[in-house]
């Protein structure tokens, strides 16, 4: 919200309240990892209604890239940066992988 509210701040043909006032017809979609769906389910809609703005529309969550079943870790190993992959592969197959898991 505060990216957005500096940028509105930069731009005159963008209006914060259009977009966040309470009862705005704009939609609203939020797109996290698991790991934080009880923050940004049930805290931060309520958070946003208490102080009089409009809640999310929908909220999408996705799970967690896995190696061998277990969730990718620096510390394990296991992560790879998508500029590393980029450097050896087509961006088109990463693209699938994150449309179709």
């Amino acid at each position: 919200m505060a990216s957005f509210e500096n940028l509105c701040a930069k731009r005159p043909d963008l209006d914060f309240a259009e977009y966040w006032q309470h009862d705005s017809d704009t939609e609203l979609y939020h797109f996290i990892g698991k790991d934080i769906m009880y923050f940004h389910a049930l805290f931060w809609p309520a958070l946003l209604s208490g102080a009089n703005f409009r809640t999310p529309t929908a909220i999408f969550v996705h799970g967690f890239l896995t190696i061998d079943g277990q969730k990718m870790s620096k510390s394990r190993g296991t992560f790879i940066k998508a500029r590393t992959y980029l450097n050896h592969l087509p961006p088109e197959y990463l693209r699938y992988y994150f449309a179709a898991n």
